[in-house]
């Protein structure tokens, strides 16, 4: 008697899972007949089971056979819910895919309608008006807040700058499909120096590897990839400045704040280094932290996360910038094959690093150094603008 109880209970359990399906499949806006008849023909077999099972309750082995029949039909049955149910997902994914491709292709459409305005002869001429003008005048300002205030106002001054700068590059460079350049180091070192002018100025550990990435990676790499000092051009100024303002904010910190004691804040006190071999040690250790974990981080995102991604849209990075424009390195780069060129890119550039950090130790205790190599710095993105105005107009 339990036996036919449990039975009945499994069948009864059976038929409303059928009949949530068959609602759900009803309420659905795109019916499959298929599905509709599959479920009355599993009602119908369904039916005529539980009639038998009712008169022939008495033979044991014909209840064992129905029990085994019953599950075998209601797995059928759940089956092809299920089958239902992922041809709804599909019919989901694929509408969602046409609905994506028609917004991304009316934002093409936009983009282009945009274009087609802004890089007329006469608008581009007015922006890069504009941008000279601009560009002049704000260089003389900074020059002029750092030698009159050298203190507070000229770091308030060149980050409000910097702020100005970074957020039209990233709307630039997100709009021009050049986004992946953000993740460079250069911007890592810029937060890096903010980070510790407004909340630990008193930071060894900050303060050296600031100093380090100002006089060394992001100050030479304005040579390296031949940044230009063209004041009628906005990308390029941000290139410069982003790279060469650096220079000036720690080379201001470092010999002039640093013996103001009227400043009105504290500051880490670096009369007390001595250029020992422990204290460059330590200068390398706390650059070379910093420096290591953006190079994971990075490796990881370019060469292996979106690694087919930047292949398949053909995205520019720095990797593929300097290899177009360095074809001795790219060879270099590629000799051991074309999966272990980003590991070679990325030693490449932490020799670099290395080095130039080296230059950066020796500005930290020479004034002369650090002088010398801001006017180098600066000459040679001077004489890059004077051959681009001399070689395009």
């Amino acid at each position: 008697f339990f036996r036919i109880l449990t039975i009945k209970s499994k069948m009864e359990k059976i038929e409303d899972e059928i009949r949530i399906t068959e609602d759900s499949s009803k309420n659905d806006e795109v019916q499959f007949d298929l599905f509709q008849f599959l479920v009355s023909f599993v009602l119908r077999i369904f039916t005529q089971i539980k009639s038998t099972v009712n008169k022939v309750f008495q033979s044991k082995k014909i209840i064992k056979k129905q029990d085994s029949m019953i599950e075998m039909i209601g797995n059928i049955g759940i089956n092809v819910a299920s089958e239902a149910v992922e041809i709804d997902q599909n019919k989901l994914r694929k509408k969602l895919t046409s609905l994506k491709n028609a917004i991304h292709s009316s934002i093409q459409k936009a983009k282009i309608k945009i274009d087609e305005k802004v890089n007329t002869a006469h608008t581009l001429r007015q922006i890069d008006k504009y941008t000279f003008f601009f560009g002049v005048i704000i260089f003389c300002l900074d020059f002029f807040i750092m030698g009159k205030y050298p203190d507070s106002t000229t770091y308030n001054f060149k980050t409000g700058l910097a702020i100005v700068l970074i957020t039209w590059r990233h709307i630039h460079y997100r709009y021009n499909i050049y986004h992946y350049f953000l993740f460079d180091f250069c911007y890592v070192g810029n937060y890096t120096i903010f980070i510790m002018l407004y909340y630990f100025p008193t930071s060894k550990f900050l303060y050296t590897a600031s100093f380090a990435f100002a006089f060394g990676t992001i100050g030479w790499a304005a040579v390296l990839v031949r940044n230009s000092f063209v004041l009628h051009s906005i990308d390029k100024l941000t290139s410069f400045s982003l790279h060469f303002s650096p220079v000036l904010l720690m080379c201001n910190l470092h010999w002039v704040t640093q013996y103001n004691k009227k400043r009105g804040w504290d500051l880490y006190d670096k009369s007390r280094d001595k250029f020992t071999l422990k204290f460059s040690l330590y200068f390398f250790m706390a650059a070379t932290t910093i420096y290591l974990i953006w190079a994971f981080l990075y490796y990881l995102l370019i060469f292996v996360v979106r690694a087919k991604r930047i292949k398949e849209k053909n995205y520019l990075t720095l990797y593929k910038y300097m290899s177009e424009a360095d074809k001795t390195a790219a060879k270099l780069w590629k000799m051991c094959g074309e999966e272990y060129s980003g590991v070679l890119f990325m030693f490449t550039h932490f020799i670099i690093f290395l080095v130039t950090t080296f230059f950066a130790l020796l500005a930290y205790f020479y004034f002369y150094v650090s002088l010398a190599s801001a006017a180098i710095i600066f000459s040679l993105s001077v004489w890059r603008g004077g051959c681009f105005y001399m070689d395009y107009f």
